[in-house]
């Protein structure tokens, strides 16, 4: 609906009259109206409406359905365990904006430590790589967590901490024979 709208005033001439009042319209906001996105709902759910646009408006319904769906399960299986797996994909999908959720970076985080805790191995990796992104006291704890990745055989976190020394980041000096290390 709100793209079709959008198109019309868009492409309409100058000045728009209100159909109600015969007033010019001088700022064009939309306003979601409940009322008349109810009965459209309701008359598309009856068939009464039919097309393109419908066709559109079920599929991205379907969608944010499955989406809601995937999300509760990823949520109901990872609340309340200690399953890292679980917690990792709940981290990718608020890391990615993925089933309908917003790109969130801090959920991703939170999510990403608890794979660290349930020794999950990329979840810890991911975990790290987010940390070396901010404060000083955060890149020491992503020196940490990268160490435990790495011992728990994360190549992810090998590679990381190879190129940390390789480039002398994290507080890390250059240092060749540390980068060829984590390499190998």
């Amino acid at each position: 609906e709100k793209k079709e709208a959008e198109k019309f005033f868009a492409r309409a001439r100058r000045p728009l009259k209100s159909p109600v009042t015969g007033e010019n319209l001088e700022n064009m906001h939309m306003i979601p109206n409940n009322t008349i996105r109810s009965a459209i709902e309701h008359a598309v759910e009856a068939g009464d409406l039919e097309g393109d646009i419908v066709d559109e408006y079920k599929a991205e319904v379907k969608q944010r359905i499955e989406n809601a769906a995937k999300v509760n399960a990823l949520e109901r299986a990872a609340y309340g365990s200690q399953d890292g797996a679980a917690w990792y994909e709940l981290g990718e999908a608020h890391l990615h904006g993925r089933y309908g959720l917003d790109e969130c970076v801090v959920l991703a985080e939170i999510n990403f430590k608890r794979c660290s805790e349930y020794g999950h191995v990329p979840g810890t990796a991911l975990y790290a790589e987010l940390l070396a992104k901010g404060s000083p006291v955060e890149k020491t704890e992503a020196l940490v967590q990268l160490g435990k990745a790495a011992a728990l055989g994360s190549e992810r976190a090998c590679c990381l901490l190879a190129g940390f020394y390789m480039n002398g980041q994290l507080g890390l000096s250059q240092n060749n024979n540390n980068t060829r290390y984590w390499f190998e």
